[in-house]
């Protein structure tokens, strides 16, 4: 009986130190976040999602998706993070914008609506936090040239900056 359980004790050790080494024990790290811009949101610029896939400790790629009173907007942004902590402290972020937009305008003669579409190149740097919890608030600021189309017609540039916090949750 005690050949036996040292036997077992010996197995067991060895399985236990093949799934550690495969990382199946250690803690697991969240592979995607998910977030919404709540500053955009309370000041009325519409709502404004973006999911991201987090492809290493430096590095993420994700979608954005914004709309507002029937325009709507989607983008696609990579993320490269300069800290030595997994994917959290300051970004940059480059990207590529597109929106869809009515225009709305009027003369004395007749009222017509105009549909618009934009793309654009988007760079941004920020900030994220992330709690013990995966909780998570991210700053950023930056600015967006439209390539193609006037996203704003009534600015003469083609040149927008924007800002926002994010808070989402890591899963």
């Amino acid at each position: 009986m005690k050949n036996f359980t040292v036997l077992l004790v010996f197995v067991l050790s060895g399985l236990m130190q093949s799934y550690a080494q495969e990382g199946l024990l250690s803690p697991k790290k969240p592979h995607y976040e998910i977030s919404f811009d709540a500053l955009g949101f309370s000041m009325g610029r519409g709502l404004s999602l973006s999911v991201d896939k987090l492809l290493n400790a430096s590095e993420s790629v994700g979608m954005q998706a914004s709309f507002y009173s029937g325009d709507w907007g989607l983008g696609f942004h990579y993320k490269h993070f300069f800290s030595p902590n997994y994917a959290r402290g300051f970004y940059t972020q480059i990207g590529l914008t597109n929106h869809l937009t009515n225009h709305y305008y009027y003369n004395p003669n007749q009222y017509y609506s105009k549909k618009e579409y934009t793309l654009g190149f988007d760079f941004n740097l920020g900030y994220k936090l992330v709690s013990k919890r995966n909780f998570m608030i991210d700053c950023y600021s930056g600015f967006s040239q439209n390539l193609i189309g006037n996203y704003n017609p009534s600015q003469n540039t083609r040149l927008n900056f924007h800002y926002g916090i994010r808070i989402g949750k890591r899963f």
